[in-house]
Parts: C-alpha cells; structure tokens; sequence
C-alpha cells in the first residue's frame, strides 16, 4: 500500500527544523506501549446532549444474552438504568452504561499505566486520536494545521516510515483505552513505528500550548512562528 499524497507543504517538516518525523521500531516493540508510538484502537465520542444511557427492560437471569434495554435519556432518578445484576458488565451501583459513537482510528501514545482503584485493576493507555483528511478539507484548511496557526490539531504527515494517510491529530479527543483494545500499525515497510524524539517534541510543545496556552520551548517556539512567517509571505507572493 502506498501511502497518501500530500496536499499541504510537501516540505513541512524538514522546512521546520530538518528531522524525520517518525523512527521504525523493531517487531519486539509491538506491544511496549511508547510514548509516541502508533496503535489502531477504537475511539469514542460522545453523542448530543444530553447523554445517551442504556435502561434495563427484561432481565433473564438463566439466559443474560436474552436481556433486553432500550435506549434513553440519562436520568439521576431512573434505577433501572443505575441498577444492573449482569454481573459480566462488572458495573458499581452507581454505574451506567453510557451510549457512544465511535470507530477505530490510528491513535498516539501519550502515556500509559497499570492502575487499581477500589479494587479494580486496569491497564490503561492515554491516546491521541489521528484523523485523515478528507474531500471538505481544503489545502488552506491543511496549510493552517501544519503552520500550527490551530490549536487542538497537530499535522501528521503522510510518509514510508510513518502513517499512509495525510492527516491531524485532535488534541480535544485524547481519552483513556484499555491496552486490550490497542493494535499495532504499520507503515509502508511493514514496520511498526513512532513518533522520533524530535517529533513528539514537537507534538507535546503545540499540545501543551493547547493546554496552558504556553509552549514548554519557547525556543522551539519562535522558531515555529518564523516558520509560519516565512511561508505565509510566500504564500502571499506572486
């Protein structure tokens, strides 16, 4: 498979500083879970308000797979949607099972951990969801992401060591997945693949101004504001 043609700065990148974007990992990283590395998991957005939350309608106790719900409003005072003996669900009293949207989609490893609350052990990963470009982005709409001039969104660039397709990543979907759902990807080499110290740099600079409304470089910084500078008076030529 080839990867995607680019329809922003064909030079973003290197125009920047001059380092490559991603490092390939060797196969015996596929599941060391790095910051930075690459994963196709499922990410969930959450539907119109007000929440959507499953209510219980017919339990069958010998046969839980016949159990029956229907889908509702979130309601504080509605226990059939808070009280749930399917013990499979492994759900607290106080618990709901909440109605999302989502697909899978190439995520960033931000951090993860092996945490225990009350009990319950999980093994969680802080992802970054990645999003192609499609037909209603416009090359202006692209060149602003990669002039980083948007604040949630990060340009990921399409190449044989990285990602096929051109696209962002989307600072305001980060969620929490368990390490379960996670699958490694591959580039164009069939090599599995992260983000190089120098590009999550970058990454974690334009995700923590996003933040704070601070750069953790301001050094970096002023050179990404000359960057954008430069090629916007280019733009701007003849």
């Amino acid at each position: 498979m080839a990867y995607h043609k680019i329809r922003g700065i064909k030079d973003w990148i290197d125009s920047l500083i001059g380092f490559e974007l991603y490092d390939e990992l060797p196969m015996g990283s596929r599941l060391d879970f790095q910051v930075g590395q690459f994963y196709s998991a499922h990410v969930k957005y959450p539907l119109v308000s007000p929440p959507k939350v499953l209510e219980l309608q017919n339990y069958d106790p010998i046969d839980e797979s016949k159990t029956t719900f229907k889908i509702t409003n979130f309601d504080e005072k509605a226990q059939a949607q808070s009280q749930f003996p399917i013990k499979s669900l492994d759900l607290r009293s106080n618990e709901r099972l909440y109605v999302l949207a989502g697909k899978p989609r190439p995520v960033i490893v931000l951090g993860n951990v092996e945490s225990e609350w009350r009990g319950k052990k999980d093994k969680i990963v802080l992802c970054l969801p990645v999003a192609s470009f499609h037909t209603q982005h416009t090359s202006d709409d692209i060149i602003s992401i990669q002039l980083f001039e948007i604040p949630h969104l990060f340009y990921i660039k399409p190449s044989r060591k990285g990602t096929f397709l051109e696209g962002a990543a989307r600072f305001e979907l980060v969620q929490p997945i368990q390490k379960g759902e996670l699958q490694p990807v591959k580039n164009a080499n069939r090599s599995i693949f992260k983000l190089s110290s120098d590009g999550f740099k970058l990454l974690l600079n334009h995700f923590v101004k996003f933040l704070l409304n601070n750069p953790i470089s301001y050094k970096l910084d002023s050179e990404i504001t000359a960057f954008r500078d430069l090629i916007r008076e280019e733009l701007k030529a003849p």
